[in-house]
């Protein structure tokens, strides 16, 4: 009995796998087109551009227009400066707004090149508790801003909706709090500290991969230590990330991609895609580093920089190439 039981048994399952359907390979899609594309951040950098691989398009604002990036998540309580417009902030390790602060007193600090913002230099005016330090800190904006170059502000309070940022000029004049409003949709809001936040200023999260701009470079080996403003490539912190390679860009395929070793470093592709030749007195684009992007969309692309110029020979007018993989 048990001998037919275990034929029938086997019998059972000889047929039941027979019947069942095979599935198919998954097929990866084939590449997409090759796209050459230019923007233009004006001859002085003075315009930032947040580009989507996956629509092909591009958005453009201002680099002045803002002060202090601030973490639009509702558990979100940091913040980064604007380096590129020349932006510095010291803290006073003061609580006291009304007193009248003297700046060259003060210890300028920058963000790292980086823009990880736990390293931010307005650094731990509140805890993820949202209790506030109360500190108050100085900026200097830069000769080049057109409103005062030099402001006192305070965190006074954040929320999961919002933030509130007391202002002044160091005579105390032009005091005021400003609301700035968190928006989910993006990973920052953004906020002038004369004009008070902007309704709208970086794209949503999902609608682009990464920016052209002007920034501050820190060069740390250097004895004294020297900012720099450079203009360069910042990704995404949406899930974006970035490898490179000087493998042949035509045959550069997704297996090979794939392989690389990927990196969500904001500014990993920065801007040393370009050098500048002093015999030639001109930008030259390193044309055989090759640079991989997995996308906000999980899609992988590689890309390289053919030009720094526009048709009249222009700086700031970056050409690109790229390719979905």
């Amino acid at each position: 009995m048990k001998g037919y039981l275990a034929f029938f048994s086997a019998l059972f399952v000889l047929l039941f796998t027979s019947c069942e359907k095979e599935e198919d390979p998954y097929k990866l899609p084939a590449p997409g087109s090759s796209v050459v594309q230019q923007v233009n951040m004006g001859s002085d950098y003075s315009k930032v551009i947040f580009y989507d691989l996956n629509k092909e398009t591009f958005t453009i604002e201002e680099l002045g227009f803002w002060d202090i990036a601030l973490e639009s998540s509702a558990s979100g309580y940091r913040a980064l400066i604007n380096g590129g417009a020349g932006t510095q902030i010291a803290g006073m390790g003061d609580t006291t707004f009304n007193q009248i602060y003297n700046v060259d007193l003060a210890k300028w600090r920058w963000d790292p090149t980086t823009f990880n913002v736990d390293s931010s230099a307005i650094g731990d005016w509140a805890d993820p508790n949202f209790i506030l330090s109360r500190e108050v800190y100085l900026m200097d904006r830069s000769i080049n801003n057109k409103g005062e170059q030099y402001k006192k502000f305070q965190l006074i309070e954040v929320s999961n909706e919002h933030y509130l940022i007391r202002t002044a000029n160091l005579d105390g004049s032009n005091d005021q709090v400003i609301r700035v409003e968190k928006d989910p949709t993006t990973s920052y809001v953004y906020a002038h500290l004369d004009n008070g936040g902007l309704s709208k200023y970086e794209p949503a999260k999902e609608e682009w991969d990464f920016m052209f701009t002007r920034y501050r470079y820190v060069y740390y080996d250097m004895n004294p230590v020297v900012p720099y403003e450079v203009n360069g490539v910042i990704l995404n912190p949406n899930g974006v990330v970035a490898a490179d390679t000087r493998m042949d860009y035509d045959s550069l395929d997704l297996q090979a991609a794939m392989k690389l070793d990927f990196t969500e470093r904001r500014d990993y592709i920065g801007f040393d895609w370009k050098y500048y030749d002093f015999d030639k007195e001109a930008y030259i684009t390193d044309i055989k580093r090759i640079i991989v992007i997995r996308s906000h969309s999980g899609l992988y692309y590689k890309l390289r920089f053919i030009d720094f110029y526009d048709e009249d020979g222009v700086k700031g007018a970056p050409t690109f190439e790229f390719q979905r993989l």
